[in-house]
């Protein structure tokens, strides 16, 4: 799994090593790179998962439309209702709902 360069995933919450361990499995299969390009960095709306270390976003532009929506899906099947898995044009966003569902 690759990080991008200026992404960091210190203070990255432990309710979030799912999200990495299913996302390498995932892009394994699509014979694509896994990359982490958002941890607990960048600049996000007010109240945003990412600064408490419960949000990441990875990588999906080396997927075809397909792939990126099976992805997706997978990726709500596997880890659940307790994870919002969102698809953005340029990347999915993975959050974890604290406090439940």
């Amino acid at each position: 799994m690759e990080i991008k360069e200026g992404a960091s995933l210190q203070g990255l919450n432990v309710t979030m090593r799912p999200v990495l361990i299913e996302w390498e499995k995932l892009c394994k299969k699509y014979n694509v790179e896994a990359v982490v390009t958002c941890g607990t960095d960048g600049a996000h709306s007010a109240g945003s998962m990412h600064y408490y270390g419960y949000a990441l976003d990875l990588r999906t532009r080396d997927m075809t439309e397909g792939q990126k929506q099976t992805a997706r899906q997978n990726m709500a099947v596997k880890l659940g209702l307790a994870y919002d898995v969102v698809l953005h044009r340029s990347h999915m966003h993975i959050e974890y709902k604290i406090g439940g569902f």
